[in-house]
């Protein structure tokens, strides 16, 4: 459901927030534009900084040791054009 859903979010972008490097952006994680797709709630949680490298990493890092449960997908997309 959306509440589970957030808060699964909500948690990783904690964990992520620790990973992080000085310079980038963390986003608190919103709904996403389409908030639900086929039948799945969707939310997002946006980087920002001058290094995809740096993102990258902290992705990388937090990934490895974050568990998300069981009901949640989650993926990553990496499209700086978008946003612009």
């Amino acid at each position: 459901n959306e509440a589970h859903t957030g808060l699964a979010t909500r948690e990783f972008a904690q964990a992520l927030a620790g990973q992080v490097p000085a310079g980038v952006v963390l986003a608190e994680p919103l709904p996403a534009p389409l908030v639900r797709a086929k039948g799945y709630y969707r939310f997002q949680i946006i980087l920002r900084g001058r290094s995809v490298r740096s993102m990258v990493a902290a992705l990388q890092q937090t990934l490895a040791a974050f568990r998300w449960p069981r009901d949640v997908e989650w993926s990553v997309d990496v499209d700086a054009l978008s946003l612009m």
